[in-house]
């Protein structure tokens, strides 16, 4: 008994070297964390720390290790950085950081083009047609390049940018100080149409928080305008909040359900919830293979309800519910497909499962009607051209520089949805 109180020293380390040995080769599976791959995990975060070529932040190893695990799930699920995650957080609710313009080009020179409302260029005076000359300093010669211009205004909220404008109005410069921040930016723009005035035309962007809200004020005013017939511009909408899009369907249509959602254990049903704004007003909706999730989620149900006529391509097919969860361990979030959207009668709008863009799913036109790779460039610039003012419209329509549309032009797919609204007949495959 006494002879275990005088082990030598070599004779202990001796039997701790046989220990470690005997305890590594033991089963993977003797750790309690092994079934959830933390230790596999770690070990390779050990190597790669140990061994890599170059020295990469574990916040960089942490990050890819998320968004890797959620991408194995589906092509929609994904993980945030945390600039990511706060970079989400800000855009789902329609609002950016920066200054609050759009620029372009004018005669070579960088011009203000739009100033979004209640910005922070807004409350320091700068205007739409304003050349911009100076930016903390640095000169703003002719034909240089977008990004030149955009990484001196760029910079972090709160911070303050310097620029010296020339007013389009009167040609005189002035000062200006602005300090970065958060401005709102809509994912509305409207305009009217038609030889007589009496067509409604909005163009939604994407689904914000409060896109639907958006879309309320913008149809209200087209009615007291006195529109009778509306076009609804969902191409390149790539989706978003699904309550601006059951909000949106609700202003068109009342129904005990326009979307259906189904989950691995149950499924849910979406009524529509008001405001009932045009329940009666002929409507035509135009979509592309670009438009995807809310904006599917709309056209299906207008579709399924005949309330609508849908002109255009095939939609991409994105019909997926999809939760935001934040992490409770670091200031990040994981993105994950919890369920299936089906139209109101059961169409599955996810196209092919995991990739396969060729299988069913999306939504098909009722009238297809294609369109040029010229009149897709002429769209773009139409789009762009909606926010402006008249002004500044006539002054890209005559500067040579700029692409000129021609005049009252209208792409096929509008003209086809102009000609269905007037009661023509519209000469266009109609697909089964």
């Amino acid at each position: 008994a006494w002879f275990l109180i005088f082990l030598s020293p070599a004779l202990l380390a001796f039997l701790a070297i046989v220990a470690v040995i005997f305890y590594r080769r033991l089963p993977v599976g003797v750790g309690g964390d092994h079934e959830l791959g933390e230790d596999s995990y770690r070990e390779v975060m050990e190597l790669i720390e140990t061994w890599h070529v170059t020295k990469v932040p574990r916040d960089q190893l942490i990050y890819g290790a998320l968004d890797g695990m959620a991408s194995t799930l589906d092509r929609h699920s994904r993980g945030y950085t945390e600039e990511e995650w706060q970079e989400f957080q800000r855009s789902s609710q329609g609002d950016q950081a920066g200054i609050g313009i759009y620029f372009g080009f004018l005669k070579g020179f960088a011009t203000v083009l739009h100033v979004f409302p209640d910005s922070p260029a807004e409350r320091a005076g700068m205007k739409a047609g304003d050349r911009i000359t100076t930016v903390n300093g640095q000169a703003i010669p002719q034909g240089v390049k977008t990004t030149y211009v955009r990484d001196l205004i760029m910079g972090p909220p709160g911070s303050q940018v310097d620029f010296k404008v020339r007013s389009l109005e009167d040609g005189q410069e002035r000062a200006l100080v602005v300090t970065r921040g958060i401005y709102h930016v809509t994912s509305v723009n409207s305009a009217v149409l038609g030889e007589k005035r009496d067509v409604g035309y909005i163009r939604l962007t994407s689904f914000k928080d409060h896109s639907d809200q958006e879309m309320a004020s913008a149809l209200k005013k087209l009615l007291k305008d006195g529109v009778s017939s509306l076009v609804l511009d969902l191409r390149d909408n790539p989706g978003g909040a699904l309550r601006a899009a059951v909000g949106i369907v609700s202003q068109f249509l009342e129904a005990d359900c326009v979307l259906r959602s189904s989950y691995r254990t149950h499924s849910q049903t979406y009524p529509s919830r008001g405001p009932l704004l045009a329940p009666d007003m002929p409507l035509v909706v135009l979509m592309n293979s670009n438009s995807a999730s809310a904006s599917e989620i709309v056209a299906g149900a207008l579709q399924d309800y005949r309330r609508a006529l849908i002109v255009g391509t095939p939609s991409y097919g994105k019909g997926v519910v999809q939760k935001i969860f934040p992490l409770e361990t670091r200031p990040a979030g994981i993105k994950i497909t919890t369920a299936f959207w089906l139209t109101p009668s059961g169409r599955v709008l996810q196209r092919g499962g995991q990739g396969d863009r060729d299988a069913v799913g999306g939504i098909r036109p009722d009238f297809l009607v294609e369109i040029s790779r010229k009149d897709t460039q002429y769209l773009r610039e139409f789009w762009q051209r909606l926010p402006l003012g008249e002004n500044i419209v006539a002054s890209l329509q005559q500067d040579e520089n700029n692409l000129k549309l021609p005049e009252g032009y209208v792409d096929p797919q509008l003209g086809a949805a102009l000609k269905l609204l007037r009661g023509e007949v519209v000469d266009v495959k109609v697909t089964p």
